[in-house]
């Protein structure tokens, strides 16, 4: 199977989880308290999905195994923006 959906997922993963990782952890940001913490566990996560992807990419985890390292996390992915609009709505308040 061509592993190039999977390079990508990679590349993509560590990309955005530096960003965020970057952003959060910034001395000159303008984020909130909350936002930041909200920022590194979404980094945390796409890091991991870049782990998971790599281990496809290296033969260490099967193609037809990676789903299931993934989907548990998913939902947390789709609550994400909802937690990054109720922060911006709060003023920076849980």
């Amino acid at each position: 199977m061509d592993k190039t959906v999977f390079v990508i997922g990679c590349l993509a993963g560590l990309w955005a989880g530096g960003y965020l990782l970057w952003r959060a952890l910034c001395r000159t940001s303008t984020l909130w308290g909350s936002a930041r913490i909200v920022y590194i566990v979404i980094s945390l996560l796409e890091f991991y999905h870049a782990i998971i992807y790599s281990l496809v990419i290296f033969g260490v985890l099967a193609v037809t195994q990676y789903g299931a390292y993934l989907r548990p996390i998913v939902s947390i992915y789709l609550i994400a923006p909802a937690l990054i609009a109720i922060i911006h709505r709060r003023g920076g308040k849980l």
